[in-house]
C-alpha cells in the first residue's frame, strides 16, 4: 500500500467503526435488555421502576454465608437491604449484618451482607 493513502485508509476504517457502534445492536444495552438464564442461581437481578440494577452473588468465606454485589442509583440502601434479608430467608438464614460502601463512577454503590 503506498504511504500517501495510509492517512486516509486509518480515517475510513475509524469512521466505519464509529458507525458501526451505533448502528448495531451491541452498541450499547439498557438494564432492561439483559436477561439472566433461570438456572443460574448465583445472580439475582432485578429492577426498580425507575430503572437501574441490583445485582447479589453468594460467596462462602470461613463457613459464613455472604451476600455480595451492587445496586444502581434508583435503589435504597433499605431496598436493598430488604431485598436481602429476603434473599437470606429464602435459603432458611436470616441477615445479622449489611454494609454498603461509597459509590464509584458509574453510580454503583458496592455492598456485603451475611446470613446465618
Amino acid at each position: 500500500m503506498r504511504k500517501d493513502l495510509v492517512p486516509g485508509v486509518c480515517l475510513l476504517v475509524c469512521l466505519l467503526v464509529c458507525l458501526m457502534g451505533v448502528a448495531l445492536p451491541w452498541g450499547g444495552a439498557v438494564a432492561q435488555d439483559i436477561v439472566l438464564p433461570a438456572d443460574d442461581p448465583g445472580i439475582r437481578q432485578a429492577a426498580p421502576q425507575q430503572g437501574t440494577d441490583l445485582v447479589m452473588k453468594p460467596y462462602t468465606v470461613k463457613d459464613q454465608n455472604q451476600l455480595r454485589g451492587r445496586y444502581g442509583a434508583a435503589w435504597s440502601e433499605a431496598e436493598v437491604r430488604s431485598r436481602a434479608a429476603q434473599t437470606c430467608a429464602e435459603h432458611g438464614m436470616r441477615l445479622v449484618y449489611f454494609k454498603s460502601e461509597t459509590r464509584d463512577g458509574k453510580g454503583r454503590t458496592e455492598f456485603a451482607a451475611v446470613c446465618r
